[in-house]
């Protein structure tokens, strides 16, 4: 079976000479749960900005279920879900609001429109807050329903781009039970620096440091390689990246 994404050799150097990414190659097998684990700054969102029509590479390729972002952008964009690390909602709207204008934009027409939003919210736990302006929902709610937004077009493909941040640990926990639960029907492409979500929700996970892939394994593999005494996988991440303290970095 052909993977349902494919990114090969994929170099991304910024103007001025920064280079975010080096020769980046991997696929991610459909129905899989894919995570990209490092620090702030290591190239998660470049990447994810590349594959999903965001940004153009400076050199390499890429295919998402066999088409090319660059030269089929709008197909590529009807087959994925996108949560980015900013929000993309309007905070004046409603929710509904808010998922109608992602329905319409994603072609749905009003009866299709009511019917999915009606549904992703329900999947999402957040129906009774419907009718609630976004800038006045609590942080987890505001990340449900930006997840519902990603679920608006019947996506084949979910990227999520550090899903959990900022919630506190109930709340992190719902919404990765909701990640667990939604990757039973579609592909997951998950860039995260919480090395117990990717523990807990990865199926294999690419490590990435300063824009070069370290090694790609499953969680348990690389655990279980590379743990010295009582470790947890935190520490063992550490130690393959070679952190301990390290100044905080602008994501890129």
């Amino acid at each position: 079976m052909q993977p349902i994404v494919i990114v090969d050799q994929i170099n991304k150097i910024y103007e001025g000479g920064t280079e975010a990414l080096n020769s980046i190659t991997f696929s991610v097998e459909k129905g899989e749960i894919f995570g990209i684990i490092g620090v702030n700054g290591a190239g998660k969102t470049t990447l994810i900005r590349i594959i999903t029509t965001m940004l153009k590479q400076t050199s390499g390729s890429c295919f998402v279920d066999g088409l090319n972002p660059i030269e089929k952008p709008e197909d590529v964009r009807s087959l994925i879900g996108v949560l980015p690390q900013e929000s993309g909602m309007y905070d004046e709207f409603t929710i509904y609001d808010n998922l109608q204008f992602i329905g319409r934009m994603q072609g749905l027409t009003k009866s299709e429109t009511k019917k999915k939003v009606e549904e992703v919210c329900q999947l999402m736990e957040i129906s009774s807050r419907i009718k609630s302006r976004f800038n006045q929902l609590s942080g987890g709610l505001k990340q449900r329903a930006m997840i519902a937004r990603t679920l608006m077009g019947n996506p084949k493909i979910l990227f999520l781009d550090e899903p959990t941040t900022g919630l506190d640990v109930l709340l992190a926990r719902k919404v990765r039970k909701i990640i667990k639960d939604l990757s039973k029907d579609m592909t997951i492409f998950l860039a995260t620096h919480n090395m117990y979500e990717a523990y807990q929700l990865c199926d294999r996970v690419a490590i990435l440091k300063d824009g070069r892939i370290l090694m790609i394994d499953t969680p348990q593999s690389i655990f279980k390689q590379y743990k010295q005494g009582d470790e947890d996988f935190e520490d063992v991440i550490a130690g393959i990246l070679g952190i301990d303290e390290q100044p905080m970095q602008e994501e890129t």
